[in-house]
């Protein structure tokens, strides 16, 4: 028994401190046996019939391209706009990539996390460039090529309408969440799930072993990236053998036929077979502990994701609609975009299981809801009738303006939190000019550790001297000092953080208090500070925000920090204090001592 758990250990830690050569080695054997398999494949995708939009040029066409170059041009510099490293875990290009270490791989057993692939791109990217604008920059590239890729996916269709589509996915929430957004790993789930589209279709007109090897290469990327992903693809590639089954019944006779017809499929679920293998044997035994923490009640669940997130559902019902239709033998049934579809539900169930929240964690079936669900309405458009015509031009439009509308939250927000940091940073080396004693006390009432860990790691970015749990060379001057009524593990912010921070019940004369946009408080908790400190620098809201009853503000659940509890009064406000010489500050009423808000409202738009 203890030999086996040796060899066990044994075998995680090997993996562990070696994978990229591992991946590097899998991949060469899957590049080799898949050309080897695709110049040897039978494998033809049967489609099913399926009118076809021309693809010629008309004035129309022309317009919608110039619309499209505009608001693309608006994106992009939308995602560039004021960036920098100072959203919630961006600590984790800080203290690496930034400031010129390679990123591990991450590989986390004791929580239960295994996407060796995330941030492995900023350990190459420092080597160019290390600003923020030049790893965002990184991001508008792989948008650019996943646009171009989808439309070539969708060009049977004229311009104007494939214009539309590529449009609608930009302004999904969780699209344009990954791609402003430097820490997700979606952005390059999505990156790879395009071009398997592209290269899986072509392959199947053309079956050039190119193509094949390319699809099996899409996915060997993309599996390491999220692990909810290995069940998108085994899905997907089991309904596409299914379908071909019950469409083909003499290749029941013939099995090792069937095999080589469907070689390509076969093979994708080989490639989930390796990735298993890797996370079987470095996650065993599996824990829970990620989970465990970011799970929501299933109500909460569910309540989120049907007002942020309309195309899982409108893929659902359309699906089961289609699948009625098509029954008992589904030969209607399209053998790639179905059992994508099939792959995307399983997707979005495993994070329904998972009870998961987050805008962004199911950008992988947006993006092909968008593109199943716009496929069957264009190839329907030539013969539906105007009252059809008209159901579907009203659905889309109210599709586009309730995406487009969490999609701004989430954009201001991020950005409001950006410029608030930045301004902090400067405020603090301006302050910081003028300080006398060795320590400043920087006293957060209402910030969570985890916030406290990214705002360290941004002020220590900028050049600021943060105080750490251990520095080889003591700071000459004053050293900023974080406190926090929260309860901290050996003096840190998080268990895995090198920052230091400090419990303290009070804020102590002389400190800095600083409310952060993204605080769960009020404005009388503000006020209750404000009586016993001096105001030193306030970051008003912007014009967008500022009004109590704007628009906006009614879009909270989609922001990860405000879903339960409703949005606070004070967001996204910046205020900074300092506690006057003997003044003994009033009790916390905000989210660590307990106070009790009222059950959130969900809003719809």
């Amino acid at each position: 028994m203890l030999l086996a758990l040796w060899l066990v250990s044994s075998l995680r830690d090997a993996i562990t401190s070696h994978f990229l050569l591992l991946w590097l080695l899998s991949l060469i054997c899957i590049v080799v046996t898949g050309y080897w398999l695709g110049r040897k494949s039978l494998f033809v995708l049967p489609r099913s019939s399926q009118p076809v939009l021309g693809s010629e040029r008309a004035p129309l066409d022309v317009g919608a391209l110039v619309f499209f170059g505009l608001f693309l041009v608006f994106y992009i510099t939308m995602i560039l706009y004021k960036e920098d490293f100072a959203f919630l875990d961006n600590d984790q290009l800080t203290d690496f990539s930034v400031s010129g270490r390679a990123l591990p791989a991450p590989i986390w057993p004791a929580e239960g996390r295994f996407f060796p692939l995330a941030f492995q791109e900023f350990n190459v990217l420092r080597f160019l460039t290390r600003s923020p604008a030049g790893y965002q920059l990184l991001a508008a590239v792989q948008l650019l090529i996943c646009l171009l890729v989808l439309s070539a996916v969708l060009r049977q269709f004229r311009l104007r309408y494939r214009l539309m589509l590529l449009s609608a996915l930009m302004l999904a929430p969780s699209f344009s969440m990954s791609f402003t957004g430097l820490v997700y790993p979606e952005r390059d789930v999505l990156f790879w799930l395009a071009l398997l589209m592209f290269c899986f279709e072509q392959y199947s007109k053309t079956r050039a072993p190119g193509y094949f090897v390319a699809s099996l290469v899409c996915v060997h990327f993309a599996l390491y990236y999220k692990e909810t992903l290995v069940l998108f693809i085994v899905a997907s590639a089991a309904s596409c053998l299914l379908v071909g089954f019950y469409r083909k019944p003499s290749a029941r006779s013939s099995w090792p036929k069937f095999c080589w017809e469907n070689a390509l499929c076969l093979s994708l679920l080989a490639v989930c077979a390796v990735y298993l293998a890797f996370f079987l044997a470095t996650m065993a035994p599996w824990s829970s502990a990620y989970v465990a923490e970011h799970q929501q009640r299933v109500r909460s669940v569910l309540q989120t994701y049907l007002v942020i997130d309309w195309l899982p559902w409108l893929l659902l019902t359309v699906f089961l609609l289609r699948l009625l239709r098509r029954a008992p033998y589904q030969k209607g049934l399209d053998p790639l975009w179905d059992s994508l579809a099939v792959g995307a539900l399983a997707y979005f169930f495993s994070i329904l299981a998972l009870r998961l929240i987050s805008g962004y964690y199911l950008a992988p079936v947006d993006l092909v809801a968008l593109i199943y669900l716009g496929r069957l309405a264009l190839s329907a458009l030539p013969a539906a009738p105007k009252l059809r015509i008209a159901f579907l031009v009203t659905a889309f439009v109210c599709l586009v303006a309730h995406d487009g509308a969490y999609s701004s939250f989430r954009i201001v927000e991020r950005k409001s939190l950006i410029l608030a940091s930045r301004q902090l940073a400067d405020f603090l080396g301006k302050y910081l000019q003028g300080a006398t004693g060795q320590t400043v006390r920087l006293y957060f009432p209402y910030a969570t550790r985890h916030q406290l860990l990214t705002l360290s790691a941004y002020l220590k970015y900028r050049g600021l001297p943060v105080a750490r749990v251990s520095s080889a060379n003591p700071k000459k001057g004053p050293e900023l000092l974080v406190e926090s009524p929260a309860e901290f593990t050996s003096n840190r912010c998080t268990e895995y953080g090198a920052y230091t921070c400090l419990h303290a019940d009070r804020a102590n004369p002389g400190a800095l208090v600083i409310v952060m946009p993204d605080d769960h408080v009020t404005m009388s908790d503000v006020g209750n500070v404000a009586r016993n400190a001096v105001l030193l620098f306030r970051l008003r809201p912007p014009k967008c925000c500022d009004s109590r009853t704007s628009w906006l503000r009614l879009l909270y659940v989609i922001s990860p920090e405000f879903a339960a509890t409703g949005l606070s009064d004070h967001w996204p406000e910046l205020d900074v204090f300092e506690m006057k010489p003997g003044a003994v500050p009033g009790p916390l009423t905000g989210r660590y001592r307990g106070q009790i808000r009222p059950p959130p409202t969900w809003p719809t738009l």
